[in-house]
Parts: structure tokens; sequence; C-alpha cells
């Protein structure tokens, strides 16, 4: 298992890796500790504190690459699982085009990462970075909120349009968590008619399928997922 861990070195982004290391506790994981600058990371007190002999950019990457390093070191003396072991990755780029390079060259199989408040509704549910992710990247995200505690997964709500075929490839995380967790899904489809069509039995059909683990399907009327979920 690969599991990339953007941090930012924030409280939030620590809870995120906290719950990753603790679920995957029993197994052998890679965990990738990345940090992505951007321009704004220009920080005046770092230039102004480099050697001359810095470039500017050396003077803004030294400070992310030693705190990468303090993070990595801190997480091997707090958990001390032989099972696990952390890279540290400092990047200069778009976020989410470090986070596809990430996913193609270390083969990653999960990003886990905390939410972080925003302005709209929906970023502030997601975070504005973990939203770019979900939507522009071909790899499973964890969000976990804010200051949220690991314990082991009970149910996973799993919810569909029913409106579109899936690829097995699709469900590989899920069923890999579900099966880690001994965690049984839940199919939520948000029904608009009193009964499925023929194409939301045939989708329903491959659903069933697919999920590997203890299942069931609930078929309920509404119109938001949100207030359904809750």
């Amino acid at each position: 298992m690969r599991v990339l861990l953007p941090t930012d070195f924030s409280k939030n982004a620590k809870y995120a890796i906290d719950y990753a290391v603790k679920m995957f506790e029993d197994q052998t994981v890679d965990f990738y500790l990345w940090n992505v600058l951007r321009a704004s990371a220009y920080v005046t007190d770092d230039i102004m504190s480099a050697e001359a002999t810095f470039t500017v950019y050396e003077a803004v990457t030294k400070s992310s690459k030693d705190a990468l390093e303090g993070l990595k070191e801190d997480l091997k003396i707090e958990y001390n699982n032989q099972k696990h072991t952390f890279h540290t990755v400092m990047d200069y780029d778009n976020f989410v085009d470090s986070a596809n390079q990430m996913i193609e060259k270390e083969n990653i199989d999960l990003i886990v990462m905390s939410t972080k408040g925003a302005n709209n509704l929906e970023k502030a549910i997601f975070g504005s970075n973990t939203l770019r992710l979900i939507q522009r990247t071909d790899c499973p995200v964890m969000v976990v909120p804010e200051s949220y505690a690991y314990r082991p997964i009970k149910k996973i709500a799993f919810t569909s349009k029913y409106d579109a075929s899936y690829t097995k490839k699709e469900f590989e995380m899920l069923n890999t968590l579900a099966h880690l967790e001994n965690a049984k899904v839940d199919v939520i489809h948000l029904m608009e008619t009193v009964s499925l069509s023929d194409s939301e039995l045939q989708v329903q059909s491959q659903l069933d399928e697919m999920i590997e683990v203890p299942h069931e399907f609930s078929n309920v009327e509404g119109d938001n997922y949100f207030d359904t979920i809750h």
C-alpha cells in the first residue's frame, strides 16, 4: 500500500496523517509526506535570513525540507511501527499537477488529507485543495474532518445516482478499506420515482457484483444527498 499524505504542517494536516497511520497500523505501508510550495511561499523572513550563497529558491525550499524531515522523525518516534516507511517529498509546482505526478511516479493507492475552511459551502465542506484533488486526479481521496480522531470504521456509505456504469478498478480501494476495517457498505440511492427503471436496476446489479464485502441497498426518496446521509 502506498499512501500520499499532503501536509502544510498545520494541525488539521497532522490530524489526517495520524488518522491514516492509525488506520493502517497492521498493514505494510509506504507513506509519502508531501508538501507543495507556491509563489506565496516566498516569505520575506526566509529570504532575509538566507546566506548570500543561497538562491531564492533554495532559501524558500530549505525550510520546507527541514520541516518534512522533522515531521518524518517525529512520526517514526511517535508510532515506532516497523511496518511503516515514511518518505518526504517537497515540490514547487501547481498543487494538482504535482499530485498527479506523484500518483503516477510512486503508484499511489490512496490520498489521505484534511479539510480546510473556505468561504463558500462546497469548499467549506471539502477544502479547496481537497476539492481540486477529488475533481482532477484519478486516485481515491479520503478526507478527514478537522480534529477527527481515528476510530474503527463500521459502515461505509456509497452514494450513487444509478446513472452510469462502473469499473472494477473504481471499487478496489472501497473493497480494501472495507475488508481492512471489517465494515459494511451501505449503497444509498436517491429515488426520483417510485420504482427503479430497467437501467437503474442494471447499475444496482453491477454494484452488487463489484462490492466484495457485506452490503445493502437503500433506495431513499429525496433530492439532497447531504441531508439523506445525515
